[in-house]
């Protein structure tokens, strides 16, 4: 048990230092907007260090998906609507929707988007080859 307390104390010391990514006076204020007030500043900067590491953690796998993506046949690359000779790293809309996917986090198409089939099923009207 004092082995736990010791580890608390250290944290709470190592959170007077850090500076997160994400502004701990954005984190009072979503938290105020959903009734929860961190009286306590290192707690503010607790919770902006969890929500560092999971959106860290969500660019990390969406960038896995985007390598997969990019390892499909040629083929399949052109069918997608992709360069295949491109070789920067492209994430796309739908690879972040996958990663958040298997995070829990369902994220609703908005009505101007299209899904793949739409998107294959015929050329853009601007784009005939005559």
């Amino acid at each position: 048990m004092e082995e736990s307390a010791g580890e608390l104390a250290e944290l709470v010391r190592s959170l007077e230092d850090f500076e997160p990514t994400i502004p701990e006076e954005l984190v009072r204020h979503i938290g105020r907007r959903y009734g929860c007030d961190f009286e306590d500043p290192n707690l503010a900067k607790l919770v902006a260090l969890a929500a560092q590491q999971s959106v860290w953690s969500t660019l990390e796998e969406t960038q896995q998906l985007c390598r997969v993506r990019k390892g499909l046949p040629m083929s399949r690359l052109k069918e997608l609507g992709h360069n295949p000779r491109d070789k920067r790293p492209v994430l796309l809309t739908e690879d972040v929707v996958k990663a958040l996917k298997e995070r829990g986090v369902t994220v609703p198409y908005m009505p101007y988007q299209l899904d793949d089939k739409a998107t294959t099923a015929a050329p853009p009207a601007g784009n005939k080859k005559s």
